[in-house]
């Protein structure tokens, strides 16, 4: 319980909330707090959904048959690993938002360095500073997503390890059961689980990925910007800028073993086909190779070795 729980988000809430305060100071930009809301929720509404799904395969199987200790054993580990996987992905969610709001902010300031270029040195001056201030608040939005996997560090791990058995497992185990007409109720509840999972790994992949995206065009915003770059001030605030976006990269990694995005995505689908491909074609092979019938070969082929020694 202690790896699952562990939790150092107050860290990572004073990092963000020092984040807004300087947007609100620096820069006047308030952070769009109806556009958190609605993803938190749009997250937070996914894991009821799957909870009460997942609560109601079990309540039925209870009507129907007499597994329910271990259904309920059942329910309650998957909850709780859910519930773990969400509060990363709602972490995550409000990394996105927040390069959202770098993101226009930066939009902002090119506008603004645009038309300084002809003004006093005071005004230009004080542009040239919020590019500074917005280059430390990339560093402290970075340093916030490296606090995030420290905090779901050996969870993660844990929780991504079985997900990946349970849904390399699970159709291959619903294929058996409905190749021998074995308890189907059960089966409809491995196929809630299997969803719900599924479902949680692809929020949190597009999540991560978009993520990356947007730092991906935060650097390419500075780096190509052309507006006066005669001024030696703006060129070198730029080279830094460009070069810290270039070296860091975000992105959520579970214990540095795997990086959460699509391309994990991906293999994690195509593994999981595969593995369930062979496992279906060696049943089958072991079918057409049944007992009665390889005894039949035996004596075959018992009996042609006779006939040639003969």
């Amino acid at each position: 319980m202690e790896l699952i729980w562990r939790n150092r988000s107050e860290r990572i809430e004073q990092h963000l909330e020092k984040i807004r305060y300087v947007l609100r100071v620096q820069f006047g930009h308030k952070v769009n707090l109806v556009r958190i809301r609605r993803y938190c929720q749009s997250l937070l509404l996914l894991f009821e959904v799957s909870c009460v799904s997942l609560l109601g395969m079990a309540i039925y199987n209870n009507l129907v048959t007499d597994l329910v200790v271990l259904l309920l054993y059942a329910v309650y580990s998957e909850m709780v690993l859910l519930m773990r996987f969400s509060e990363f992905s709602l972490h995550a969610v409000l990394i996105l938002v927040f390069y959202m709001e770098l993101n226009e902010v930066s939009f902002r300031l090119i506008m603004e360095l645009d038309k300084t270029q002809f003004e006093v040195k005071s005004v230009r001056r004080l542009s040239l500073e919020r590019l500074l201030v917005l280059q430390q608040l990339h560093g402290q939005l970075w340093n916030t997503v490296r606090s995030i996997e420290c905090n779901f560090e050996l969870s993660l791990v844990t929780v991504l390890l079985k997900f990946f058995v349970d849904a390399h497992i699970l159709p291959y185990w619903m294929y058996v059961n409905m190749h021998n007409n074995i308890n189907f109720i059960i089966v409809f509840y491995c196929i809630t689980e299997e969803l719900c999972k599924l479902l949680a790994i692809i929020v949190s992949c597009l999540i991560c990925t978009r993520c990356g995206r947007l730092q991906r065009q935060l650097r390419s915003i500075y780096h190509g910007l052309t507006t006066d770059r005669s001024n030696e001030q703006l060129n070198f605030y730029l080279y830094r800028i460009s070069s810290q976006l270039g070296q860091e990269r975000c992105q959520f990694s579970a214990g540095g073993f795997l990086v959460i995005n699509n391309e994990i995505l991906g293999k994690f689908i195509f593994g999981m086909i595969s593995y369930i491909v062979v496992c279906i074609q060696f049943r089958i092979s072991l079918i057409d190779n049944s007992p009665a019938e390889a005894i039949e070969n035996s004596v075959t082929d018992l009996q042609f070795t006779e006939g040639e020694f003969a």
